[in-house]
């Protein structure tokens, strides 16, 4: 997945506070392939499920550490990407249906934060390291 573009400083103040926990976790939500329970991510394999996760270790499309679309003003940093909120996360799923039958949507703890943007109109947050919600 790639961001279509990145957000501006007014829309990243405005449309995109994540949601935190009672421990302070910001708390998001990330589509995953599913093989029987576990989740599992491109040429990564399966995710541990009760530690933080390094997204670098878990790479699906790019080796390298960013991306780039529209030119210069569309350099990022590579990461996992989070959606703000589960109706978005789903909406955006469903919309890939037709290839990605064995994926969910989970929720997840995420740090590290590297950009903020929309992936076909939905608000995205591309970060370092995440956690499952158990």
């Amino acid at each position: 997945m790639c961001l279509d573009r990145l957000a501006t400083k007014t829309e990243i103040k405005n449309e995109f506070m994540a949601q935190t926990d009672l421990k302070g976790h910001h708390v998001g939500f990330k589509i995953m392939t599913t093989i029987g329970e576990l989740p599992f991510q491109g040429t990564g394999g399966k995710l541990p499920q009760s530690r933080w996760i390094n997204e670098r270790k878990y790479r699906q499309v790019s080796k390298t550490e960013f991306i780039s679309f529209g030119g210069t003003a569309g350099v990022y940093t590579t990461g996992f990407h989070i959606f703000v909120n589960k109706s978005e996360a789903i909406h955006f799923w469903e919309s890939l249906r037709s290839f990605s039958k064995q994926s969910e949507v989970r929720e997840v703890y995420f740090r590290k934060v590297v950009a903020r943007g929309y992936q076909k109109k939905h608000r995205v947050i591309v970060c370092k390291e995440i956690c499952f919600v158990t």
